[in-house]
């Protein structure tokens, strides 16, 4: 069981390295609308501040085209956006986050589900339903059945923009639900098991095979 902790930690340390992204621009993924009607702002700055202030990290993508707009009658064109002008900067663009980091964390979390499949499997072993007197495993075959749906739909999806984005978002919790499932239940079989060290010392008595090695 310790070497199942420390797996599962090293997966859980990788889960909680994932950033989670936040982006906030005008419709078609640039701040040029909001630049003409209010020039004074720093229109970059703005939404990195709201962004961070939700505990997200600011994924700065902003668009970077030819752009053309009328003001007082005269006429800009450039390759470079509005926000560019007003900030000395150029960068990429989509119109939406990219969801690259939801990916990435689900990527992780199958990693983390795979490694308590392997515990699963292996704590059911140890235990059998086939006498009256020993526990059924059905805790741990449940956490193992949920992990397995949890899996086919962790990794399939489609991170980027389109017309399903908004499903594709709703259904996160297709894969995150059986997982949650799956990590209380066997967090309640873990808690009916005990240690029987006196059957285990006379099984090490029974067979000192185990102990050639290091005679």
């Amino acid at each position: 069981m310790a070497t199942f902790a420390v797996r599962l930690s090293m997966n859980r340390k990788k889960i909680y390295q994932v950033e989670i992204m936040g982006k906030l621009a005008g419709v078609v993924g640039n701040y040029n609308a909001h630049l003409v009607a209010y020039p004074a702002f720093v229109w970059l700055q703005i939404p990195e501040d709201f962004v961070t202030s939700l505990g997200l990290s600011f994924n700065p993508l902003c668009y970077s085209t030819r752009i053309m707009f009328g003001r007082n009658d005269r006429k800009y064109e450039g390759r470079k956006s509005c926000s560019d002008v007003a900030h000395g900067r150029s960068s990429t663009n989509l119109v939406i986050e990219p969801h690259d980091y939801i990916a990435i964390l689900f990527d992780t979390i199958f990693q983390f589900n795979n490694v308590l499949i392997d515990f699963d499997r292996d704590i059911w072993g140890y235990i059998s339903s086939g006498y009256f007197k020993q526990v059924n495993p059905i805790d741990f075959e449940n956490s193992e059945g949920n992990l397995g749906i949890a899996n086919e739909n962790l990794p399939i999806s489609r991170w980027q923009h389109d017309l399903t984005d908004s499903a594709v978002i709703r259904n996160l919790g297709l894969g995150l639900g059986p997982s949650l499932i799956a990590y209380k239940t066997t967090l309640q079989g873990i808690s009916k098991l005990q240690v029987n060290e006196a059957r285990l010392s006379e099984n090490l008595d029974n067979c000192w095979e185990v102990l050639a090695e290091p005679i």
